[in-house]
C-alpha cells in the first residue's frame, strides 16, 4: 500500500481523482511577463520537488522497501501564463524527470489571447487583439479559437491529452452552444478527458451546464473560482450551486494571493502585486489577517495552514501556487489533510467580513443578495464582503452593501456610498441592458422552441423549422410575414408570462401586420404555397390563444366558439396544404414541415368534432412506419367521432320509424370503434422496445409537500419527454375511442331486448384505467421526479416540487398535455377526482404555455366551484 502525505480525493461527483492541494503554475515561466514569476531553472526543480513530495522510506514485516511515492500529482496551469512559456517549462519537466503521462493530472485553460511578444500581459487588451490581424479567432470561446489554444497548449506541453480542460472566463460574444458542443467534440476525439470552468457568474456556468444536459453532451464537473477568508462572494451564488450539481469546487487564491500566509507589513514582490490587483486592503482584510495570526500561534500552525483549513472545511480543493525554490510551504500544503478547525475557530476567522447585504433575505443559513437589479445591468455588483462603506457623492451604478447589519444613518441629500474600483482584468462584465424586441424573442426561443434531444421521429418537432425560421428570416428580413408572426407570438407570450402591458400591445400590433400581410400574400397562389407563410399562419393561430382572457366575459360551453380565432387560422392552413399538394419539387423541409402541420390539424378536427375533407385523410402521403399506423387511428377517431355525433343529433328529431335505421348505423359504428379499439391496441405493443415507460411508487419522503400535484402515489418514467407526449396522445385516442362506444352502446340499448350493462361497466372501467394511466405520466412531464439507481431496489423514484412550475418546466414539454388534457375534460365518463386532477393540471399546463384558450378551457367545462 502506497502512503504518502498528499491527499487523493474525488473531483466533485465525476470519476476524476486528483490530488489535494493542487499546485497552482502561474508563478513559473518568465519575468518578462510578471517579475514576480521564477524563471525555467528555478519552476523545474518546483515541479520535481511537487512530484517527488510524500517520497519516503516504508519499512514492513520480514523485509524494507523503498517506495517511490507521487506526491502532488495536479498541476494547473493556463495558456496565457508566461504567453505559454509556462507550459513549455511543464513540457520540459515531464520529459526530463521520466514522469508517466498517467499518474500526471494536468489541468489547462483555454479562452485567452496568447500575445506573441513575451513581456505582453494579455488581459487588459484582450479586447484590442482580438480586433487584431495577427490575433483574430485565437482568443475566447468560439470553437475555432478553442481548437487552437488546445491544440497550441497540447504541443507546448508534449503530451497527447488534457485531463481537465477549463473555459478560463466567459465568453457572452458566443452562443454557449458553440462553446459547450466544441468542448464536447475534444472529449470525443480524446484531447481533452474532462471540462471545468473559472470565474464567472453562476447563471452564466448555469447556462452552460444547462445547454449541455439538454444536448446531452459532456457537462462542467469543476469550478475554479477566486475564494478565500477575505473574498466570499462566491458563498452566495456560485458554490451553492456547484455543491447542490455535483461541481467540484478548487479555488484559485485560497490565501488571497499570499496575503494570508503572512503578517501584515511583511511584503514581497509578489504580495505588492497582490495588494494592488485586489484593490487595496480593506479594513474587514486587515483584521482577518490578524485573526489568521493569532490563531496560528495559538495552534503551533502556519498562517497559511490555517486559511487553508478553513478553506477544506468548506468542501474545496485549493489551488496552491510557489514562487521560490522553498518546498516546504508545500510540505505545509500537504500537512493540512490533517487540520480541522472547530466550528467556533471558524466564526471567529469568518466574523470580521460581516456578510450581510441589502436587502437580502436569510436562507439555509447565508445570506444573499437580490439579484434583480444586477440581472438587469442597473447596478454594478460588488468585490465582495470586504467593501469599503465611506461615504461619497451620489453613483446611482454602485450598490450599498453595508460593513455591519445596521442602519447606516448619512445626511438626507446623501447618495449611496461609492465602492472601491475593481481592477479591470479581474472584473467580470455587467449584463447590459436589453431590449423588450429582445427580451420577448429569447424568452419565446427558450421556453417555445427549445427542446432536448432524444425523441422519438414520430413527436412533432417544430423547433428545426423555428430556429431556421430565427436564423434565416427574422433579422435579415424584419417586415417579412413570417417575422412579424414571430414577433408577435414572441411580445404576446412574453407579455402574458411577465405581465407586461407594453409588450401585450407590442404583440397585438405586429399580429395586425402579420394579418395584412398574410391576405395580401394569400391573394397570389405562387406566393401561398411558401414554407415561411404556412410557418407564419400556424404562429398566429397560437398568438390567438396567447392573446385570449381566461377572464373574458364570452360565456360558451362551445369550445369552437372559445377558441374561434385559432381555429379561423387552421382553416387558412388546410386550404393552404391542399395548394400545396400541387407543387412539384417538393423540398424534404417543405414535406416534414407538412406533416407537422396536417398532424396539428387532425387533432384540431378531432377536437371540434369535425369531419376533415376527403384528400386530407390519406396519411400515407405524409407519414409512414409507426407514425402512419397512429395516423391511421387518429383519422379513424375523427371520422367516427363525427359520425356518432351525427347519429345521435338525428335519433332526438326523427320519427320512431327511423329509428330502425339509425339503429343498424349505431351498431355498425359500435363495430368499428370495437375494430379501431383492437388497432390501438396493437399499434401499442408494436412499439419498439426503447419506447417502453416503466411504472414505479413514489417513495415516502416526509420533508416533501407535492400537495395534489402527482395523483396518488403510482408514476411513470420514460426514456424521454417525447416518449410521454407519445403515450399520452396514444391514451387520448382511446379515451376518445370509448366514449363512441359508450354512446353505441347507449342507443343500441334503446332498440334491444339484451342488456350493454356488462359492456358498459366493462368500457367505464377501461377508461378509468387510461385515464389514470395519463395521471401516471403527468408527474414526469412536470419534471416532479427524482430517479435514482440504488443497488439493491433498482431504480427508486422520488417526489421533488420545483419552487415555481413554470421555471421548471419549458413550454415545448408542457405542450404535450395540451390536446390531452383539453380531450380528457369533454370526456364524461371519467371520475370526478381525475377530471379534477386534470382541470388542475390545465390551469397548469395554461400558465406555462401561456395560453388563455386553454385556462378558460379548464374554467368553463369543470368550474371552480365543481
Amino acid at each position: 500500500m502506497d502512503a504518502t502525505k498528499v491527499e487523493y480525493v474525488q473531483l466533485g461527483s465525476s470519476g476524476l481523482r486528483i490530488s489535494s492541494p493542487i499546485l497552482g503554475t502561474m508563478g513559473i515561466g518568465s519575468k518578462d511577463w510578471q517579475d514576480w514569476v521564477v524563471e525555467e531553472d528555478e519552476g523545474l526543480e518546483i515541479l520535481k520537488a511537487a512530484w517527488d513530495r510524500g517520497r519516503q522510506e516504508m519499512k514492513k514485516a520480514q523485509r524494507q522497501m523503498i517506495e517511490q511515492m507521487i506526491g502532488v500529482s495536479t498541476w494547473d496551469t493556463a495558456n496565457v501564463y508566461s504567453n505559454g512559456v509556462n507550459e513549455e517549462i511543464i513540457g520540459k519537466a515531464i520529459k526530463k524527470f521520466e514522469i508517466p503521462r498517467q499518474k500526471l493530472t494536468i489541468l489547462a485553460k483555454c479562452y485567452g489571447t496568447v500575445p506573441e511578444e513575451p513581456s505582453m500581459f494579455n488581459w487588459p487588451f484582450e479586447e484590442q487583439m482580438r480586433k487584431s490581424r495577427d490575433y483574430v479567432n485565437q482568443g475566447g470561446l468560439s470553437r475555432s479559437a478553442i481548437f487552437k489554444a488546445v491544440d497550441a497548449s497540447l504541443k507546448r506541453l508534449g503530451t497527447e491529452y488534457i485531463d481537465l480542460l477549463q473555459i478560463h472566463r466567459y465568453d457572452a460574444s458566443v452562443p454557449p452552444e458553440e462553446t459547450v458542443k466544441a468542448l464536447h467534440d475534444l472529449i470525443q476525439a480524446g484531447k481533452v478527458h474532462y471540462i471545468g470552468a473559472s470565474s464567472m457568474w453562476t447563471y452564466q456556468f448555469a447556462r452552460m451546464q444547462f445547454v449541455a444536459e439538454k444536448n446531452g453532451w459532456t457537462k462542467f464537473v469543476s469550478m475554479q473560482n477566486r475564494y478565500n477568508l477575505c473574498y466570499r462572494e462566491e458563498e452566495r451564488e456560485m458554490n451553492r450551486f456547484c455543491n447542490e450539481s455535483g461541481v467540484g469546487l478548487i479555488p484559485w487564491a485560497p490565501l488571497f494571493s499570499g496575503l494570508l500566509a503572512k503578517p501584515l507589513g511583511v511584503e514581497s514582490v509578489r504580495s505588492k502585486a497582490s495588494i494592488t490587483m485586489s484593490g487595496g486592503l480593506t479594513e474587514a482584510d486587515k483584521v482577518i489577517n490578524k485573526r489568521v495570526q493569532e490563531l496560528a500561534e495559538e495552534k503551533g500552525w502556519k498562517m497559511s495552514q490555517v486559511a487553508l483549513a478553513w478553506i477544506r472545511g468548506k468542501g474545496c480543493i485549493p489551488i496552491v501556487g510557489l514562487t521560490s525554490t522553498d518546498v516546504e510551504r508545500l510540505d505545509e500544503a500537504c500537512a493540512v489533510r490533517e487540520m480541522r478547525l472547530s466550528a467556533d475557530e471558524t466564526k471567529y476567522l469568518e466574523e470580521p467580513a460581516n456578510l450581510v447585504c441589502h436587502g437580502a433575505g436569510n436562507d439555509s443559513d447565508w445570506i444573499f443578495l437580490d439579484e434583480n437589479e444586477y440581472a438587469l445591468g442597473q447596478r454594478k455588483r460588488p468585490r465582495g464582503p470586504n467593501v469599503k462603506t465611506t461615504s461619497a457623492a451620489r453613483d446611482n451604478d454602485q450598490m450599498i452593501v453595508p460593513s455591519k447589519p445596521k442602519k447606516v444613518s448619512k445626511p438626507p441629500d446623501a447618495g449611496p456610498p461609492k465602492l472601491p474600483a475593481e481592477p479591470r482584468w479581474l472584473s467580470i462584465p455587467v449584463s447590459l441592458n436589453t431590449s423588450q424586441d429582445d427580451q420577448a424573442l429569447s424568452y419565446y426561443l427558450r421556453c417555445h422552441v427549445e427542446v432536448s434531444d432524444g425523441w422519438p421521429a414520430i413527436v412533432d418537432r417544430w423547433d428545426n423549422h423555428l430556429r431556421y425560421a430565427f436564423t434565416d428570416q427574422h433579422y435579415s428580413q424584419p417586415q417579412s410575414v413570417l417575422s412579424l408572426a414571430i414577433s408577435a407570438v414572441s411580445h404576446a407570450t412574453f407579455g402574458r408570462a411577465r405581465k407586461s402591458r407594453a409588450a401585450l400591445a407590442i404583440g397585438s400590433t405586429q399580429y395586425s401586420r402579420a394579418l395584412v400581410k398574410i391576405n395580401r400574400v394569400l391573394s397570389d397562389p405562387s406566393q401561398a404555397t411558401h414554407d415561411d407563410v404556412l410557418l407564419a399562419v400556424m404562429l398566429l393561430s397560437f398568438y390567438e390563444n396567447s392573446a385570449a382572457d381566461k377572464t373574458s366575459n364570452v360565456s360558451s360551453s362551445d369550445i369552437e366558439t372559445i377558441a374561434s380565432g385559432s381555429f379561423a387560422h387552421h382553416k387558412g392552413a388546410m386550404s393552404m396544404l391542399r395548394l400545396r399538394r400541387r407543387v412539384g419539387q417538393r423540398t424534404s423541409r417543405s414535406m416534414e414541415l407538412d406533416k407537422l402541420v396536417r398532424r396539428q390539424l387532425i387533432r384540431t378536427w378531432i377536437l371540434l368534432n369535425r369531419l376533415p375533407p376527403p384528400w386530407f385523410l390519406d396519411g400515407s402521403q405524409f407519414e409512414e412506419g409507426v407514425a402512419l399506423g397512429l395516423d391511421y387511428c387518429m383519422v379513424e377517431t375523427a371520422k367516427l367521432r363525427h359520425q356518432i355525433s351525427n347519429l345521435a343529433a338525428s335519433l332526438a328529431s326523427l320519427l320512431p320509424s327511423a329509428h330502425v335505421e339509425l339503429m343498424a348505423r349505431s351498431y355498425r359504428i359500435l363495430a368499428r370503434a370495437q375494430t379501431l379499439d383492437a388497432s390501438l391496441d396493437t399499434w401499442a405493443n408494436h412499439l419498439p422496445v426503447d419506447y417502453s415507460y416503466s411504472i414505479h411508487n413514489i417513495e415516502d419522503d416526509e420533508r416533501i409537500e407535492v400537495g395534489d400535484a402527482i395523483f396518488d402515489s403510482t408514476v411513470h418514467v420514460y426514456p424521454t419527454v417525447g416518449h410521454a407526449g407519445l403515450w399520452n396522445r396514444y391514451r387520448t385516442l382511446r379515451l376518445i375511442v370509448y366514449e363512441i362506444i359508450l354512446r353505441c352502446l347507449s342507443m343500441c340499448a334503446r332498440s334491444s331486448d339484451s342488456s350493454m350493462e356488462s359492456l358498459v361497466q366493462a368500457t367505464t372501467l377501461k377508461i378509468r384505467r387510461v385515464a389514470e394511466d395519463l395521471c401516471a405520466s403527468i408527474p414526469y412531464l412536470f419534471g416532479l421526479l427524482e430517479v435514482q439507481h440504488q443497488p439493491e431496489q433498482g431504480l427508486a423514484v422520488f417526489a421533488k416540487v420545483p419552487a415555481c412550475l413554470k421555471m421548471a418546466v419549458k413550454a415545448s414539454t408542457a405542450a404535450f398535455l395540451c390536446w390531452p388534457l383539453n380531450e380528457a375534460l369533454l370526456i364524461h365518463r371519467i371520475p370526478e377526482r381525475h377530471r379534477r386532477y386534470f382541470r388542475d393540471r390545465l390551469l397548469d399546463v395554461s400558465e406555462i404555455v401561456d395560453d388563455g384558450v386553454m385556462a378558460r378551457v379548464a374554467i368553463e367545462f369543470f368550474p371552480i366551484g365543481h
